[in-house]
């Protein structure tokens, strides 16, 4: 493997999130969680590959690849965290979004 996980930064409904290195790049390494059915998990796998892989736009967080063993995508690694994250922050401080 080519890719050099670092540390676990976040859990999502069907998969871990980890901060990792790529060929001299911070990546995120979304890995499908294995206790997850694979017959409930695999469609939202496929769909988020699919709609990333359509989303080509510098304000977005990139697709670099994936892989099929164990299921994992790579992506653009986003040290500011996650929008979801990032919006409620905000809210809690009646700050606020710019637009």
């Amino acid at each position: 493997s080519d890719i050099n996980i670092v540390q676990k930064v976040g859990d999502g409904g069907f998969a871990s999130v980890f901060y990792g290195v790529y060929k001299d790049n911070e990546v995120a390494v979304k890995v499908l969680d294995k206790n997850e059915s694979l017959a409930e998990s695999f469609p939202e796998f496929r769909k988020e590959v699919s709609l990333m892989a359509g989303l080509k736009h510098p304000n977005t967080v990139g697709l670099l690849g994936l892989c099929m063993q164990p299921f994992c995508i790579l992506t653009e690694f986003c040290a500011c965290g996650d929008l979801f994250s990032y919006i409620a922050s905000r809210r809690e401080r009646n700050l606020p979004l710019p637009v």
